[in-house]
C-alpha cells in the first residue's frame, strides 16, 4: 500500500514538474515570438520609410517637372501676348484716340 502510495505521490510530483515545465516553455516561446514580432514591426517600418522617402524623392521630381512645363508654357504666352502687343499697340492707341476725338 505504501509503494502504491510512494508511486502515486511520484506521478503527481512528475506531472507538476511537467506541467511547470509546460508553463516555462510557454512563457518562453510568447516571448521569442513577442520578439519576432517586434524585429518584424521594426522592419517592415524601416521598409516603408525607405520606400516613402524613395516615393516623396520622386514626386519631388515629378511635381518640378510639372512646374518647369507650366512656367515654361506660361513664358510663351507671355512672350506670345509681348509681340501682339509690340506689333499693335501703337494701331491701338490711335484707334482709340481717334475714336476719343470722334466722340
Amino acid at each position: 500500500m505504501k509503494d502504491l502510495m510512494d508511486t502515486i505521490i511520484n506521478i503527481d510530483r512528475s506531472a507538476n514538474e511537467k506541467l511547470k515545465q509546460a508553463i516555462q516553455n510557454k512563457e518562453e516561446e510568447m516571448e521569442r515570438i513577442k520578439e519576432k514580432k517586434k524585429a518584424l514591426s521594426k522592419q517592415i517600418k524601416e521598409y516603408a520609410d525607405t520606400h516613402l522617402a524613395s516615393f516623396e524623392e520622386s514626386e519631388k521630381l515629378s511635381s518640378q517637372d510639372g512646374i518647369l512645363a507650366i512656367k515654361n508654357s506660361a513664358d510663351e504666352e507671355r512672350d506670345h501676348l509681348d509681340n501682339i502687343y509690340e506689333k499693335y499697340h501703337q494701331q491701338w492707341i490711335d484707334e482709340i484716340v481717334s475714336h476719343i476725338i470722334k466722340s
